[in-house]
């Protein structure tokens, strides 16, 4: 390291605009005044720039990172929708065939009956049967007649 103690005079221009930067100063005693004039246009460096584009693109990366975030805290509460809404689907879909095969069973009963009793019928008209058979619940108390 190669330090080197430099005395100024009052008002006395120490460096301009554009000089190269390589010194750094210590001011040990006084002060010292910046003086940049309007019509100057201060260009960043190549670094500047460079750690300004990084701070961009960092700020856009956290921002998409919470964007995602939000995105998949969205996507589980719809997954756990789904899935509760296919379980109460495969149910109603399990309930409507127990449904449907009991309705079956009871329909095959149903034939089975009637063709087991139909013997006894010959000869009625499908009136008369559906009279007689009606007529045979009211009597065993399975069915009421109203008006």
């Amino acid at each position: 390291m190669n330090m080197q103690m430099e005395i100024f005079d009052k008002d006395q221009t120490i460096f301009n605009i554009g000089d190269p930067g390589n010194k750094f100063y210590i001011i040990l005693k006084g002060s010292v005044g910046v003086h940049i004039p309007q019509y100057v246009k201060v260009e960043p460096s190549e670094l500047e720039r460079r750690n300004l584009e990084y701070s961009q693109l960092k700020n856009e990366v956290k921002h998409m990172t919470k964007s995602i975030s939000k995105l998949k805290e969205k996507l589980g509460v719809f997954e756990e929708h789904m899935k509760f809404l296919m379980d109460k689907l495969c149910k109603t879909h399990h309930a409507y065939k127990e449904c449907v095969t009991k309705a079956n069973r009871q329909i095959e009963n149903f034939n089975l009956n009637c063709v087991m009793c139909c013997a006894s019928y010959d000869g009625m008209s499908q009136d008369e049967i559906l009279i007689k058979k009606f007529m045979k619940k009211i009597k065993e108390g399975k069915a009421k007649y109203t008006t």
